[in-house]
């Protein structure tokens, strides 16, 4: 099982005007974040935020919310991109649409631009 240093973070861009909405859907599958709207799973970190750099462009990378996933270094390759895909999954079917920007990205959903 390889831990590389590509597989330790991705970043998905939802379409929600508001962060709230994705912590509360996360909520459901990963329990409850802290106050600062950070899921500690374990083996990962995930951040729900406003993105900063949101120009309310048609490119995925211009949508409002980010959720920014990290995993630990000993959690493989492998496991980053079921979990990644799980919380992809999740959110499309709380009628999300989501685009992810990593390393890996060949390995996930395709971007949603419904």
């Amino acid at each position: 099982m390889t831990a590389t240093a590509p597989y330790r973070w991705c970043t998905l861009y939802v379409d929600a005007e508001d962060p709230s909405v994705v912590t509360a859907e996360l909520a459901r599958l990963l329990g409850p974040a802290s106050d600062l709207d950070v899921f500690t799973p374990p083996g990962f970190t995930v951040e729900v935020r406003r993105n900063p750099d949101h120009t309310a462009g048609p490119h995925f990378l211009d949508w409002p919310t980010v959720v920014e996933i990290d995993a630990l270094a000993r959690v493989p390759d492998t496991e980053v991109v079921a979990f990644v895909t799980r919380v992809i999954d999740h959110l499309h079917l709380a009628a999300q649409r989501v685009a992810a920007e990593s390393d890996f990205v060949g390995h996930l959903p395709p971007p949603d631009h419904r």
